[in-house]
């Protein structure tokens, strides 16, 4: 597969430099209300930040361009075009990463990490922390259900388990889930490896006296990250006018993180193994909005997709619980509209009919289709492709 570096992708790392506040879609509802935050964030907002910096080292007027009164020089207006109609710029990645220092001398390294992918389960045995893996299967006779799908992903174990959540993979682990292999349980990071919660009090001011508001104390809960943990972005379209040094205004209330240039050995499946067995994984790394709910855009009634050229048939889907992403449109000072989306790590386990895998390796470039051409700059519908498990 060509490299993200031959799609013109420019990876960044982000670190944060304070607590993060990043809140989701609850509103506080009275007095002592509390605000979970959202983590990690939607990637609209590495996307925001990135483009507000680019905005800014080129001395453009924010609040004419939110509101359609600024012009822009190129390449900077065919990159970042209106708020209303996005140019080039695309958000191709975005998620949590680590640095470590490994090699002698010792170099600085960037890892992602991951989700851990839906058709993968973590409990504890003893002491021991094991993952388990689900297989697409046909459904055994006699079984129905409101599954649509000829097959399921299906876990097979001696004994009955108690899932752990808040689990992520290392880049070594997701090297080994893409090409269908299990990974070990030293691969497998918590979240309180890569975080802290930091819990902060406040109190509402009012907006036209400048003073606080009898009875109305809220509770926010910050993310305080761990030594060396922060966000890998890779961004798509830019031309090489993204920042790769300085400071970027981060999460709520604009605290700072630190951006830096980096390189990245994304994990590969096996593409030769796929034409042969013609079965693949499909593994989403961002929220997915998809217009029928779990299904992939464009899935049709017998559950075929016709995709760029290739044809596949979805055999099952492995799909968590679903989510809502909004967000707050600075240009129209306004809440974006509120949209279900499949959660990232969901997977699809797909037949191919018709295509070859260099069509599969431009779905990874390029994501699965979204009609909302701004969401599709903020990075959501990102893929990978994997191998089945054998």
């Amino acid at each position: 597969m060509k490299g993200r570096e031959e799609f013109m992708m420019e990876t960044r790392f982000i670190q944060p430099l304070d607590v993060l506040y990043l809140r989701g879609n609850q509103l506080f509802d009275g007095a002592g209300a509390y605000s979970a935050p959202l983590m990690p964030p939607w990637p609209s907002l590495a996307a925001g930040a990135i483009r507000s910096r680019m905005l800014s080292d080129h001395g453009v007027d924010m609040d004419a361009y939110s509101k359609g009164k600024a012009l822009l020089d190129e390449p900077l207006n065919s990159i970042l075009g209106s708020p209303e109609t996005p140019g080039a710029f695309s958000l191709h990645h975005f998620g949590l990463a680590r640095r470590v220092q490994s090699g002698s001398p010792k170099q600085i390294h960037h890892q992602p990490i991951y989700p851990l992918p839906a058709d993968l389960i973590a409990s504890e045995e003893g002491e021991a922390v094991v993952l388990h893996q689900l297989k697409s299967s046909p459904l055994p006779g006699g079984i129905r259900g409101s599954n649509p799908l000829t097959e399921a992903a299906l876990l097979q174990v001696e004994r009955q388990i108690k899932p752990l959540g808040d689990c992520w993979l290392t880049l070594e682990g997701m090297r080994r889930w893409i090409t269908g292999n299990l990974p070990s349980a030293d691969q497998l990071l918590r979240s309180s490896d890569l975080w802290a919660s930091d819990p902060r009090l406040g109190i509402a001011l009012n907006p036209q006296r400048r003073t606080t508001q009898e009875g109305q104390l809220y509770t926010v809960d910050s993310i305080a990250m761990r030594e060396g943990v922060g966000f890998i972005a890779t961004v798509g379209g830019a031309n090489e006018v993204v920042p790769n040094s300085g400071l970027l205004r981060f999460g709520g209330d604009g605290r700072g993180a630190e951006i830096v240039d980096c390189k990245i050995d994304w994990p590969q499946p096996d593409w030769q193994k796929i034409e042969e067995e013609q079965y693949f994984r499909l593994l989403l790394t961002s929220p997915g909005i998809f217009p029928q709910g779990w299904q992939l855009p464009g899935q049709d009634q017998q559950h075929r997709l016709q995709l760029s050229g290739v044809e596949v048939q979805i055999k099952s889907a492995t799909v968590s619980r679903s989510g809502v992403v909004s967000g707050w449109d600075l240009a129209r000072w306004q809440p974006k509209a509120a949209q279900r989306v499949v959660a990232t790590g969901a997977v699809y386990t797909l037949k191919l009919l018709e295509g070859g895998v260099d069509v599969l390796q431009k779905w990874v470039n390029d994501g699965l289709p979204i009609e909302d051409s701004q969401r599709r700059a903020e990075g959501f519908n990102r893929v990978l492709i994997a191998n089945v498990v054998g």
